[in-house]
């Protein structure tokens, strides 16, 4: 079995894969699996898959209903026994991050490292927190581009919710904190380069995304706080 499932999902975002694909199979760790799922793409995706085949492990082709019913599919897919996402447009950092994770690894649940933004040749760095809690992601986020997830959770907390279109990733840490004691380990190294014209990022879906965001809070957070932090935030 593999130490590391890495999924890519995509759809119809050819240049954006190639990028994606040639960060991955350029990583100098070896004892991973690569997992493709694509949304039955209409462009030149599956050209790219082509070129990258020797290094794919699986590839999952067909309609999905959104982000999270595709990133289901790659997790069912994998074998290993850390997963990471890192979809169409996103690369590593660097060739060795693999290797750093599993070096830093002592079998935590969660493991997330810096994320870099980047937007019109500007680069944002931000970084994950040292302790993970709930109050953490009231005003924050955990990045999953940026985490490397133990399988095992999903086998006992079940997989995204695919209801949701934009924060499902959110609400899976929010969900993990509620009903379990989580293992988590900051790592102190870049670990993702975040395509910021993503879904998440287009200035269109940002109203859709605070609704959904509130929506999940209202059913992990006690009202009172919420009301609280959402009155101090409001001064």
């Amino acid at each position: 079995m593999p130490f590391i499932s890495v999924i890519t999902i995509n759809k119809n975002n050819a240049d954006g894969l190639n990028k994606t694909m040639q960060s991955v199979c350029t990583q100098d760790f070896e004892d991973f699996e690569y997992i493709v799922v694509d949304g039955a793409s209409e462009d030149k995706s599956g050209e790219v898959v082509k070129n990258y085949l020797a290094d794919v492990d699986k590839f999952i082709s067909g309609n999905d209903k959104g982000i999270y019913d595709a990133m289901n599919k790659g997790i069912r897919a994998a074998k290993g026994d850390y997963l990471i996402f890192l979809n169409s447009g996103d690369c590593f950092a660097d060739a060795s991050v693999l290797t750093q994770m599993h070096v830093h690894c002592r079998g935590e649940d969660l493991l997330s490292g810096n994320i870099i933004f980047l937007e019109n040749n500007i680069s944002r760095r931000d970084f994950t927190p040292e302790r993970l809690t709930k109050f953490y992601l009231l005003h924050s986020m955990l990045y999953h581009p940026a985490t490397f997830f133990k399988k095992s959770l999903f086998k006992t907390l079940g997989l995204f919710d695919d209801q949701l279109s934009i924060v499902g990733d959110y609400e899976f840490f929010l969900r993990a904190l509620s009903k379990n004691k989580i293992n988590y380990r900051h790592l102190p190294f870049d670990v993702v380069l975040f395509d910021s014209s993503g879904i998440s990022s287009a200035k269109i879906t940002r109203e859709k995304m605070m609704d959904e965001r509130k929506m999940v809070q209202r059913k992990y957070y006690n009202k009172v706080l919420l009301f609280i932090y959402n009155l101090y935030k409001s001064r």
